[in-house]
C-alpha cells in the first residue's frame, strides 16, 4: 500500500513538472521603514494597496511569543514584552508609516479601517476561568486603544470590506476546539462557524455562516476573498466554493481542487493557488457554470525569472493574486491567467 501510494505521488509530479508555466508579475519592492526591521506578514486593502507589518529584528521572538517555558497545551496569546512595530501602506504612487507602539497581542495581524483607525489581532487567544483573553483591538488615529474584543483563536484570514467590516476566517482548531482552553473547560470557541463578519466599532459579530448550508459546515476556512460582488470562501471538507452577499449564498461543488490556499474571482472566472503535496505551486483557472467549477487551464506558478516559487503565502483580492517573497511584490491576475500564453518550462 505504501508503495502504491508513493508511486502515484510520483506520478502526480510528474504531471505537475509538465505543466505550462506561468510569472508573477513584479509590482513593487517594498522598503523597511527602520533598518534592520524584519517583514511580519502583509494584507491587501480594499484599493489593492498592501499593507505590510515590520518590527525590529531583536524584537522579533517576543513578537512571537517565544522564550518562555509555557505550559504544553497554551500557546501564549501575549508578547513577552511591549513591541513596538510600524505597518506600511504602499499604494500607487506613495508608502504611508503607520506606528503602533507597545504592541501585545503575539503573532499580531494589522488592519487599516476607515477613518484611519488600525486593526490588531493576536492569532493566539486562551480562555480562562477568569476570562478569555481580548485579541481584537482598534487604535484610533492618534494610537490611542478604543475597542477591545474577543475574536477566538486561529485566524486564519482577515479582511476589511469597503464598508469597514471585518471578514474573518478560522482555522480547524478554532472550530473543534482548542488546547488553549476553549471546548474543555472553557465554552465552544468564538470561531466554531467557521467564517464571520464582525462590526469595525465595538468589534461585535453581525453575521456568521449558517450550520444549515447547503454545501456543507466549515471544518476549515483554506480561502477567503472580499471581493466587489461579495465575500467569497473555499474550504474543507468538501471544497465548494461559495459567494456571500446580502442576498444569501451561492455556491459550486467542487471535487478536482484540493487544497488550495488562495483564490481569485472575477465571476463567472476564478483561480486557485496551491493544493496538497504535490500541487503546492498550482494555479488551477476555471469557471463557474451552474453549479459547478468546470477547469480551463492548470499552470505551475514561477517568479518573474522562471525560476520556481517556495510555496509562498499567496493573498486573494478580487481578481487577483498578491503575494510578497523576500521583499518583492509580486501579483498574478486573472487578466494574466486567461491572456497571457502558457510557456512550457
Amino acid at each position: 500500500m505504501a508503495g502504491e501510494a508513493g508511486d502515484e505521488d510520483g506520478e502526480r509530479r510528474r504531471y505537475v513538472m509538465a505543466l505550462p508555466t506561468l510569472a508573477l508579475r513584479h509590482s513593487a519592492t517594498l522598503v523597511s521603514p527602520s533598518a534592520g526591521d524584519r517583514l511580519v506578514n502583509c494584507s491587501v486593502g480594499v484599493d489593492d494597496e498592501l499593507e505590510a507589518l515590520w518590527c525590529a529584528g531583536e524584537d522579533w521572538d517576543a513578537l512571537f511569543g517565544r522564550g518562555l517555558d509555557w505550559p504544553r497545551k497554551v500557546r501564549p496569546g501575549r508578547t513577552l514584552r511591549p513591541v513596538d512595530v510600524r505597518l506600511t501602506i504602499h499604494g500607487r504612487r506613495e508608502t504611508v508609516v503607520r506606528p503602533i507602539e507597545s504592541l501585545f497581542l503575539a503573532a499580531p495581524r494589522v488592519r487599516r479601517l476607515p477613518d484611519d483607525r488600525i486593526l490588531v489581532v493576536g492569532n493566539t487567544c486562551v480562555w480562562r476561568a477568569s476570562g478569555p483573553d481580548r485579541n481584537a483591538v482598534v487604535y484610533d488615529e492618534h494610537g490611542h486603544l478604543d475597542a477591545e474584543e474577543t475574536w477566538g483563536d486561529d485566524i486564519f484570514h482577515l479582511a476589511v470590506a469597503r464598508d469597514g467590516t471585518v471578514w474573518v476566517g478560522y482555522g480547524s482548531m478554532a472550530i473543534w476546539g482548542t488546547s488553549n482552553g476553549w471546548g474543555d473547560p472553557g465554552p465552544a470557541p468564538p470561531g466554531w462557524r467557521g467564517v464571520i463578519r464582525y462590526e469595525p466599532d465595538a468589534l461585535q459579530p453581525i453575521w456568521h455562516y449558517p450550520q444549515a448550508s447547503a454545501w456543507g459546515n466549515i471544518d476549515c476556512c483554506y480561502a477567503l476573498n472580499v471581493a466587489g460582488d461579495g465575500t467569497w470562501i473555499y474550504y474543507y471538507r468538501n471544497f465548494p466554493i461559495v459567494r456571500i452577499t446580502d442576498r444569501g449564498l451561492t455556491g459550486w461543488h467542487n471535487d478536482q481542487v484540493k487544497g488550495a490556499k488562495a483564490l481569485a474571482v472575477n465571476d463567472p472566472y476564478i483561480a486557485l493557488y496551491g493544493g496538497y503535496t504535490a500541487d503546492a505551486d498550482v494555479l488551477t483557472v476555471g469557471t463557474l457554470n451552474d453549479d459547478r467549477l468546470e477547469i480551463l487551464h492548470q499552470y505551475r506558478v514561477v517568479m518573474p525569472d522562471g525560476t520556481p516559487v517556495d510555496q509562498p503565502t499567496m493573498i486573494g483580492r478580487g481578481a487577483t493574486l498578491h503575494t510578497v517573497i523576500g521583499n518583492d511584490w509580486l501579483q498574478l491576475s486573472l487578466t494574466d491567467m486567461l491572456a497571457r500564453p502558457p510557456s512550457l518550462s
